[in-house]
């Protein structure tokens, strides 16, 4: 049965003006004449015929009168049944909107964009409620302005300034953010409407806070059918670029909702410049992968933008991207007694390298920062305090590649070792043994084998007479790069810290390995120097809050660095936070828009940033009505609804859930009839 309440229920008091209609019965004021008849023999029979009908008709207008004070005190009470599922008490309600404003919103109805007509809702939904009542605001932006509450009036001017944003959020964080601030409007009536495309990117976070004192709205807005190429992602097929070497682009488009097959244009500009052309064909639900090719001609910063054309979503058609060529990759070569002749051939004459050999006794620790590879050959003790600046070495990002001496064995690398995080060196093993496995898929190996996906059992590869052992560690993750024919390794990789670790089982001289001698050796450790200078991330999220390396080692006394757009008029300094001698930088919420970012000192440019929006929005799939509905039943979100916002009837519905069903205007129609009635009985009912 459905429960009565009022709104104003101090009004039922007035209840008791129903006496004044029944005193007015029992105390008949009206006044009697008198006439004299001559006989009433003949009236008799009619007094007593008029009597009966008489008492009919007062105790009829008695009942009408009172139905009419009744319903009459009923009519300013306001009685209404309240909707099924809905928490309702009487005064003030505190109601919480939030308005998806991501880019997919900017697609476009009939009526206009989602984003206008979520507007609109919004304004109908909050003209339901009264006045009095308190309104807040959410959007992506979490803006500081959103966090008061507004009377209805200043509400509706503060929705009509939402505009769109790159900012995404997740239902969960909308949710658990709703809860909080109505629990602040220390109200015990709390509304919350979630007005939104219900993008599936949108319900990631599976568990989802349930706040059982909040009346939840979902409203689900349906774009046309709307179809989208987007450039997901890019990356550089070779880690490593070079200076008027080809550099190859690859570049991922996405497809979503397109019924045919469909041909788009991609260009490659570089430095403003267009450096390249390719084509792609997509379907519906498509991926496809284009490379483009192009040589750079200088070192230093370069400022990448991948386009294609594809309306109506066009904020994804854009990808700005930014790398540098580094002049030289400086190398240091720490060795015991002399250096090695392998090393310096190889580095000293090439202008890339700058290259630098000091005795172990004499290594300047100050200036492993200014390294991007060393190099440590055949030592055979190691002090306390290099191994502890090698590992600050790699934990800073630099690369070391240990050649040990036989005697490593002995346990005096142990402390250097763990603090590299790699294996221990267990024992010597004294036999003749080949190297037999290459794991050509390492970028080690990149190029050195062209087209090649294994080794030939006959493939002449370096032969050693002895090494070192390794206690394997289940809890040390390592790539084995070079394996000896009885699966111990030669070369090892360990990126346990932020640098990578090249190890060798064999010293590196003619009595253990013909290694150096080999042909192997050149290409082997001339990439391994070229992977030693880290290239910066192509690009960054706009709203991920992600801390960026800036490249610099320290920062000078009071220095500032200036993040800036010229083109958008952008210029703010970021925080900066200094971790294993590296700066990183960090903005917080800034900046809002993509494009290429200059990082500068004063005049010198520090860096090209690029940023780019969040491609989750490119995505043109949505939840339906009813996989949202059984998404809320999942979550266990008892007091949550979904409408559609296309329906016509929504603002009546909406007035429904709020009000539930109001009798106000029936209990007045009932006074009218009720006073008509008195009125009919008072005229033509004849006693």
């Amino acid at each position: 049965m459905a429960e009565l309440r009022f709104v104003h229920p101090e009004f039922l008091y007035a209840l008791a003006l129903v006496a004044i209609p029944i005193i007015v019965h029992l105390f008949n004021f009206r006044r009697y004449k008198k006439i004299t008849f001559t006989n009433v023999k003949f009236l008799r029979e009619i007094t007593e015929e008029t009597s009966s009908r008489s008492k009919l008709k007062h105790l009829l207008t008695l009942l009408a009168r009172i139905l009419a004070v009744v319903f009459l005190v009923l009519t300013f009470a306001q009685p209404y049944i309240p909707a099924k599922g809905i928490k309702q008490n009487a005064g003030t309600n505190a109601v919480n909107f939030y308005i998806d404003n991501s880019f997919s919103m900017d697609a476009g109805t009939r009526e206009g964009t989602l984003l206008d007509k979520s507007r609109d809702l919004v304004k109908e939904i909050a003209s339901s409620y009264k006045p009095s009542d308190k309104f807040q605001l959410l959007t992506n932006d979490f803006e500081p302005a959103h966090q008061r509450y507004y009377s209805r009036d200043e509400f509706l001017s503060v929705v009509e300034k939402v505009k769109i944003s790159p900012v995404v959020k997740d239902l969960g964080e909308i949710m658990t953010r709703q809860s909080d601030a109505l629990a602040e409007s220390g109200l015990e009536n709390r509304y919350s409407y979630i007005i939104s495309d219900f993008q599936k990117p949108f319900i990631q976070n599976k568990s989802i806070n349930n706040d059982s004192l909040v009346n939840s709205t979902f409203v689900r807005l349906q774009a046309d059918d709307v179809a989208n190429i987007s450039i997901d992602s890019i990356w550089f097929t070779s880690p490593v670029l070079q200076k008027s070497q080809p550099a190859e682009l690859n570049v991922l488009l996405v497809s979503s909702g397109i019924s045919d097959e469909q041909q788009v244009s991609v260009n490659l500009s570089i430095d403003n410049v267009q450096r390249a052309v390719a084509s792609a064909e997509l379907n519906e639900s498509g991926r496809v992968e284009v490379k483009l090719t192009f040589t750079p001609e200088h070192t230093g910063w370069f400022k990448g933008l991948v386009t294609i054309d594809d309306t109506p979503i066009q904020f994804d058609d854009e990808y700005f991207f930014s790398f540098r060529i580094n002049e030289s990759i400086r190398v240091l070569n720490i060795y015991e007694k002399q250096s090695s002749n392998y090393f310096d051939a190889l580095f000293s004459n090439e202008d890339y390298f700058t290259y630098k050999s000091n005795e172990s006794g004499n290594a300047d620790y100050s200036g492993f920062d200014d390294q991007d590879l060393i190099i440590v050959d055949g030592l055979t003790n190691i002090s306390s305090g290099l191994a502890s600046e090698l590992g600050k070495f790699i934990e800073a990002g630099g690369t070391l590649v240990l050649f040990p001496d036989s005697s490593a064995a002995t346990g005096s690398y142990d402390i250097l070792l763990s603090r590299l995080g790699t294996e221990l060196f267990e024992s010597w093993v004294s036999s003749e043994n080949r190297i037999e496995e290459l794991n050509l898929k390492d970028p080690v190996f990149e190029g050195v084998f062209t087209g090649a996906s294994r080794i030939d059992a006959g493939t002449d590869l370096p032969v050693s007479n002895g090494y070192l052992k390794i206690t394997k560690a289940a809890s040390i993750q390592r790539e084995e790069l070079m394996l000896f024919r009885s699966d111990d390794p030669f070369m090892l990789k360990y990126s346990a810290r932020k640098g990578p670790v090249y190890l060798f089982t064999v010293p590196l001289n003619d009595h253990n390995s013909n290694f150096g001698r080999h042909a192997l050796f050149v290409p082997v450790m001339f990439r391994v120097a070229l992977l030693s200078k880290k290239q910066n991330q192509l690009s960054y999220k706009i709203g991920d809050q992600e801390m960026v390396n800036t490249g610099l080692s320290n920062i000078q006394g009071d220095e500032s660095l200036h993040l800036i757009h010229k083109g958008y008029e952008f210029d703010i300094i970021p925080g900066l936070r200094t971790l294993l001698n590296q700066v990183w930088m960090y903005t917080g919420d800034q900046p809002q828009r993509s494009g290429l970012y200059e990082l500068m000192s004063g005049d010198s440019l520090i860096s090209v940033i690029a940023y780019n929006y969040d491609r989750s929005e490119s995505r043109m799939e949505f939840f339906s009505e009813e996989q949202l509905n059984k998404f809320l039943k999942d979550s266990k979100l008892g007091n949550s609804r979904v409408f559609e916002g296309g329906n016509q009837a929504l603002q009546g519905i909406m007035n429904v859930d709020i009000r539930g069903i109001a009798l106000w205007k029936y209990c007045l129609i009932l006074v009218l009839l009720f006073l008509m009635v008195e009125t009919l009985l008072l005229k033509y009912f004849r006693s």
